[in-house]
């Protein structure tokens, strides 16, 4: 929503520059066929992106005439819209508004450039009375009127404990109505539910339909968790792919191909290649540490797609070769638009076990350029076929080899799961504490954001979901 006459003119600018790029795509599309797919993908973001615009500069415009609608305020998060869009229909500038409530412009335009998120009730309430408008009891009272106590219990029912909520959304006080309201107002904008909803406890909606293509589903999660995650990655999917630059998914579906890409000739290969490898190849990948739920996801929407690694296990094998598993549901002609879910590779038999089988024979050619069944013979060899013997000759032949010791674990843990082995405890066991393979993914997907994409709003709740801070530098975008 465009606020002051700067944002106006900014916005305008852009608009005028997308124009011209919609311009230069329709002229490239007439001169390469070739690339249509990815030509079309861009043309139809940067048409969107146009509407958008020019729908905010037409109600800006209509709001100081005043011919458009000030609207209401039904819900906490349309308290700080309408207030903005009062301000404008009145004529009045953030320095009117601020000397009517006898404060410094400056702090009228960090409110509206926060979406009032800083503000109290009793400033929502005076803000409101100067603008004269009467706020709605549910948009001014949430925090006082109920037992925040009991509803955190509620929550935690509802899949939604202190430490998700802490985590995801800010730490709440139950003893402070101000904590209580933004946690509601937030909780209302994620998970797109009234605040009478979330004050009830009922924060997912029971309706809610998971959009993940596939989903690795951690084997403790309670269907409560499971629901509630979903949700909220389904939201922090969306802005993703809003800050990120389109791309059409251009990932390789053969997997030794991708292992001489990944420069694993004689190399290892690594995590943070295997990352930077599908961002070259337009898949995103967004990691997060959120306990339970599902520990990866392959989100599929308007033709893209975007990977989801949640662990707290900071093991760099093991992320990568859940996200390689992702890479070869990807490459999997049969998944698309399908929507399953999957337990941890070997686990359970009757979880799509040909897809699963596909995908994690993708991730070990991958890692290994086509030897990973050859490595598993020379190790159940070496073993003499006795399980007690795998771990050491998993060091053997890895050594021999020179591979890692942590993904040879892992491919035979897949392998012997095949045969109804449950092998999986014992290749954690040799897996390896080196390395911050959150953090490397962390830091590949910050590059390329553009918080400015977002509303400050939305830019916060993800920057908190990546465990981001001003000293990182990131720019939110705040136009003022």
């Amino acid at each position: 929503m465009i606020k002051n006459d700067r944002q106006f003119g900014i916005v305008r600018s852009r608009s005028e520059r997308l124009e011209r790029l919609q311009d230069d795509l329709l002229e490239r599309l007439g001169r390469s066929p070739a690339d249509a797919s990815k030509l079309e993908l861009e043309l139809r973001a940067t048409r969107a992106e146009i509407r958008r615009m020019r729908g905010e500069l037409g109600d800006y415009q209509l709001l100081k005439e005043g011919k458009a609608p000030i609207g209401s305020a039904r819900t906490l998060e349309d308290v700080s819209r309408l207030l903005v869009r009062a301000r404008i229909a009145a004529g009045l500038t953030q320095a009117d508004l601020a000397e009517r409530l006898d404060l410094k412009e400056q702090q009228i335009q960090r409110y509206e450039a926060t979406d009032y998120e800083s503000a109290s009730l009793s400033r929502l309430i005076e803000v409101g009375e100067a603008l004269d408008l009467q706020l709605c009891a549910e948009a001014g009272s949430a925090g006082a009127s109920f037992d925040a106590t009991g509803w955190l219990r509620n929550l935690r029912d509802d899949g939604i404990d202190e430490w998700f909520l802490d985590r995801g959304f800010g730490a709440v006080d139950a003893n402070d109505p101000d904590s209580v309201t933004r946690t509601i107002a937030r909780l209302s904008h994620v998970f797109r539910r009234t605040p009478e909803d979330v004050m009830a406890g009922r924060v997912v909606d029971p309706g809610f339909e998971a959009v993940p293509a596939a989903f690795k589903r951690s084997k403790r999660a309670s269907r409560p968790r499971i629901a509630a995650t979903s949700a909220y990655v389904d939201y922090l999917v969306g802005l993703i792919l809003r800050a990120t630059p389109p791309a059409a998914t251009d990932l390789p579906a053969n997997p030794v191909e991708v292992h001489q890409r990944l420069g694993g000739l004689g190399r290892p290969v690594t995590f943070e290649a295997a990352v930077n490898f599908f961002w070259a190849s337009g898949v995103p990948i967004l990691p997060l540490s959120l306990s339970g739920g599902f520990d990866a996801a392959l989100w599929r929407r308007d033709q893209r797609d975007v990977v989801v690694l949640n662990s707290t296990r900071e093991l760099e094998s093991l992320w990568l070769f859940i996200l390689l598993h992702e890479g070869g549901h990807i490459s999997d002609p049969e998944l698309a638009g399908t929507r399953w879910l999957e337990t941890d590779p070997g686990h359970d038999p009757d979880m799509a076990a040909e897809r699963e089988r596909h995908a994690n024979e993708w991730a070990s050619a991958t890692i290994f350029g086509g030897r990973s069944e050859a490595l598993f013979d020379e190790v159940r060899q070496k073993a003499e076929n006795r399980l007690p013997m795998m771990q050491r000759a998993v060091r053997y032949v890895a050594r021999h080899e020179n591979v890692d010791v942590g993904p040879l674990a892992l491919n035979v843990a897949y392998r012997l799961g095949e045969e109804g082995v449950d092998w999986w405890g014992a290749a954690m066991s040799l897996q390896s504490g080196d390395g911050r393979p959150w953090q490397t993914a962390r830091d590949a997907l910050v590059a390329r954001l553009d918080m400015s994409a977002l509303k400050p709003l939305d830019a916060d709740l993800l920057a908190r979901a990546l465990d981001l801070s001003p000293s990182d530098g990131i720019d939110s975008g705040t136009e003022r």
